[in-house]
């Protein structure tokens, strides 16, 4: 059950071996600037009910999961987007344990701001099990509060690297989700979450489990 930490670790070690120190030290920054804005002070937690919005799928049809998954217990994973490689770690963690997950009765989705046509060669190539929507405008984050605007200083650095947030996720805003994972029931009230403003830290599936 530890393998993602595993793989988050070297991940992280290839990062500081890639990128400069200053590029490291922006990123840093970025993050404790998010931490700064206190986001748990006003989003969804346990108890609540998970809010209602419209997704679009891999098809770029319009969805909402109340009516797609009625009667069924989910687990959603808030992710950044293909270009991010925790994410991507994290998407692969689930693939393997997506059975140990169906084997509880529950069921994966993925949740990201990214377009929906990126959405559907992210899910061709890693060939995702379990369906992934876009949040168009980080509305349904918005909604659960866990939604911030990435910091002009760092948004050169991401162009650097390749990643233009406005085309990636055809969206007018810089605006990420931080990761962030529910379980809801099969009413859709929130019975657990994990939220960390650190993108480079994931959940473990063990953790899920226990709780689904």
């Amino acid at each position: 059950m530890n393998e993602i930490i595993e793989a988050l670790q070297e991940l992280k070690k290839g990062l500081q071996q890639q990128l400069s120190e200053d590029i490291l030290l922006k990123f840093q920054q970025s993050i404790d600037d998010i931490r700064r804005l206190n986001l748990q002070e006003r989003f969804l937690t346990v108890q609540d009910l998970f809010p209602q919005s419209n997704l679009y799928t891999i098809l770029g049809d319009e969805i909402q999961l109340r009516k797609e998954f009625k009667g069924k217990k989910l687990i959603i994973s808030f992710l950044r987007g293909s270009w991010c490689p925790f994410c991507n770690v994290e998407v692969n963690h689930l693939i393997k344990n997506y059975e140990k997950i169906k084997s509880r009765d529950a069921e994966v989705v993925l949740i990201t701001p990214q377009g929906w046509k990126n959405n559907k060669i992210w899910s061709e190539v890693t060939e995702m099990p379990f369906p992934i929507y876009q949040d168009k405008d980080n509305s349904l984050a918005k909604a659960l509060g866990i939604s911030f605007a990435l910091q002009d200083y760092v948004l050169p650095i991401y162009k650097t690297l390749g990643i233009d947030l406005k085309a990636s996720n055809d969206s007018d805003e810089n605006v990420l989700p931080v990761p962030a994972t529910y379980i809801v029931d099969e009413t859709f009230k929130i019975v657990y979450h994990h939220f960390d403003v650190d993108y480079m830290n994931r959940l473990n599936i063990g953790d899920v489990l226990k709780n689904i």
